[in-house]
């Protein structure tokens, strides 16, 4: 079974993902290496670059001082204003500074050094980007997206160039399974594992590579390869125990090696129970519960109480199936937590099922709608977040082509992303509401709350920003669209497409609430002064208050220079009724 992290690491979708970045060999290193040495280093171009620069970052883990650190990037940023055009230079003191305090460097400020960094034309270089970009910055939604084009880079160039590709592999792998995409989770675990060195690499990163491709085998239905996954996993945390010094100098606490004896025990037990091997399930199974419930993994312990219920199920022994189903309720209701949605989903079609062949009906048909809840919870969530990674790819591809504008053009892409990192929150807690609308606890209420208000203030904060941007953006997006037709012509993409086309019906009811936080009651003023115009003319004075050009204005509502000049003509009569000798711009200037 893949572990679910619940109370060891308390964390949610995605960001289980993250907590495994606890353990990755982060070099938050470099103090020896002087000022000199370290631009020396990152002089090599080519395949071996990312190589020389982790040399360079190397004694930093073992003599990592916060004065010595922040003296050192002060040296280089103080070198780099004397050779501002080094692009090269400025994206290795990112870098370093990323593999240093990453929480010191902002996203913005990563974001214009990647622009910067493109016009070099190394993918390398860009690739490497692109993994601290994922790991530490990206919103949850674009992690996969970014890790897999790094990928991409550094699979062309040739893997024995990356020392810990082996770890993008592992955390494109666990995202992919959590999406339910068990074949290329598979994959991306077996291209971890081919990669994989036990003398340098941390063994637990090991542990969860033969996890996700024994759990993948298991819900592939390749059960003898799941069984094979668990069993090298076995041996692996016995032969660990035994020789701790064959492996990697950095070790795994006694605590993580006993919770994986048991998480392999239930692997192993699952593939067991799927060839019907009940006798020789049940102890493995046993080992795995002992375990989740000694070290308070609750959503661990609800998942193996299901199997061992529909054991006890499948063999007719109703009221013990009852019993054990029951427990794993309560042990669920424990683990808040997304990545307990599946098992609490099994334990509810378990009681469905258990109690109707029991006989009795309403408790059958109160556990068919919490099954019926929880598995909407599951498929929304899984097309939310394939959702997001359509619009992340949309926006990489416009972001491609702005790579040498403006920095206005950059802040449009932050404010895209950050909207979209809020939608997929709300997305998120509107699923967890429906799912838990029973069992919905004060803390996780406080959170929607929160999350609300959080939602509320950054529309306000940016309404302006957007309707600048909507602005100066129209003939680009318009652009992009016809691009982007011409390449994809299936009916999907097409419907991908209009979501972000220019003011259809919903758009203007969007743009009208960003427009009247940014011009309040302007449409109750003009309303008040004109009563007889038309909401066509209120769509034209307010595309007009933008200082959009008249092609600008005919493409936003889908109609001819000719229709906007007609329009404006009509106005003019109409402003010039209430106010002599005004135009459509004096009017707006009073407005």
């Amino acid at each position: 079974m893949l572990i679910t992290k619940s109370s060891i690491h308390k964390t949610n979708i995605i960001s289980y993902l993250l907590m495994l970045l606890l353990f990755t060999p982060i070099a938050v290193l470099a103090q020896t290496y002087s000022t000199a040495q370290l631009i020396e280093a990152w002089r090599v171009e080519g395949v071996n670059q990312t190589m020389s620069a982790e040399l360079a970052y190397a004694d930093l883990s073992e003599h990592f001082n916060n004065v010595k650190f922040a003296q050192r990037v002060a040296e280089l940023e103080e070198h780099l204003k004397n050779n501002a055009d080094n692009k090269r230079l400025a994206a290795r003191i990112m870098l370093y500074k990323m593999q240093g305090k990453p929480a010191n460097v902002a996203v913005d400020e990563l974001w214009q050094c990647i622009l910067k960094t493109s016009e070099l034309k190394d993918e390398q270089l860009l690739s490497e980007m692109y993994v601290k970009y994922a790991e530490f910055k990206a919103p949850q939604e674009e992690k996969l997206y970014y890790l897999l084009k790094a990928l991409q880079i550094q699979e062309r160039i040739g893997v024995s160039h990356f020392k810990h590709i082996y770890y993008r592999y592992l955390t494109v792998s666990g995202i992919l399974y959590h999406i339910n995409d068990f074949k290329q989770s598979l994959n991306y675990a077996l291209k971890g594992l081919k990669s994989f060195d036990k003398k340098i690499n941390f063994v637990l990163d090991h542990i969860y590579l033969l996890d996700l491709a024994g759990a993948s085998y298991k819900n592939l239905g390749k059960l003898d390869s799941a069984l094979s996954q668990y069993n090298k996993l076995h041996h692996l945390l016995k032969d660990y125990e035994l020789r701790p010094g064959e492996y990697s100098p950095r070790k795994m606490e006694n605590y993580y090696l006993n919770i994986w004896k048991g998480i392999t025990d239930g692997g192993i037990g699952r593939a067991l129970v799927i060839k019907c091997e009940y006798a020789k399930a049940i102890p493995f199974l046993k080992s795995n519960l002992d375990s989740a419930i000694k070290y308070q993994d609750f959503g661990n312990a609800a998942a193996v109480l299901n199997v061992l219920a529909d054991v006890n199920y499948k063999t007719h022994k109703y009221p013990v199936a009852l019993k054990l189903f029951q427990q794993a309720h309560n042990y669920g209701v424990k683990a808040n937590y997304y990545y307990h949605l599946r098992a609490k989903l099994e334990t509810a079609e378990g009681l469905t099922k258990t109690f109707s062949v029991l006989k009795n009906t309403d408790s059958a048909f109160l556990y068919l709608k919490e099954f019926n809840l929880l598995k909407d919870s599951l498929q929304n969530a899984a097309k939310a977040f394939r959702l997001s990674a359509t619009n992340t790819e949309l926006k990489f591809e416009l972001m491609q082509k702005s790579f040498l504008m403006a920095k206005q053009e950059v802040d449009r892409y932050k404010l895209l992303r950050n909207i979209s990192m809020l939608s997929i929150v709300v997305t998120a807690l509107l699923v967890l509401l429906l799912y838990t609308r029973k069992q919905l606890n004060n803390k996780i209420t406080q959170q929607k709350l929160e999350n609300e208000k959080q939602l509320a203030y950054a529309e306000v904060a940016h309404a302006k920003e957007q309707l600048n941007a909507f602005a100066r953006n129209m003939a680009e997006k318009n652009k992009l669209i016809e691009n982007l037709q011409q390449q994809y012509g299936t009916e999907t993409d097409n419907a991908s497409l209009r979501e972000i086309s220019i003011l259809t019906d919903d758009d203007w009811l969007a743009f009208k609430n960003t427009f009247d936080k940014v011009y309040p009651n302007f449409f109750e003023k003009v309303k008040r002064l004109i009563p007889d115009i038309t909401n066509a003319e209120l769509r034209f004075l307010s595309l007009s208050k933008l200082n959009m050009p008249t092609k600008e204005i005919a493409n936003a509502q889908g109609i001819s220079a000719e229709s906007v000049r007609k329009q404006r003509h009509r106005l003019r009569k109409k402003i010039e009724a209430i106010m002599p000798n005004s135009n459509v711009e004096t009017f707006l200037s009073q407005v």
